[in-house]
């Protein structure tokens, strides 16, 4: 898949289900990347948390009854621009430059 393939594109969405039952029909898709948090109980008996997935995914995700999803962004697209913010080139001068900070050498 290519950069500006379609399913190659990750999203950020919001998956709320209205109990464990839904839940577990959401389950039933495959595994997904909760972004290292899970799925937290909601108060009111929900059960959600935020994920992170393909288009395809998606459209899957938001045909299960009793189960919203809410894009929240292209996680993808996001990426790509925080990329314009790191840096380039070597500010250790090829190890001439010591870092500086409060790291320990390890």
């Amino acid at each position: 898949m290519g950069k500006g393939d379609k399913e190659s594109r990750i999203l950020r969405v919001r998956l709320v289900a209205a109990d464990p039952v839904a839940l577990a029909e959401v389950l039933k898709l495959g595994p997904l990347d909760w972004g290292g948090r899970g799925p937290r109980t909601r108060p009111q008996g929900q059960i959600g948390g935020e994920v992170y997935v393909s288009p395809g995914q998606l459209e899957k995700l938001k045909k299960v009854l009793r189960c919203t999803v809410e894009l929240i962004e292209d996680a993808t697209e996001v990426g790509q621009k925080r990329q314009q913010e790191v840096g380039k080139g070597d500010r250790f001068e090829g190890g001439k430059k010591a870092p500086r900070g409060l790291g320990k050498k390890g």
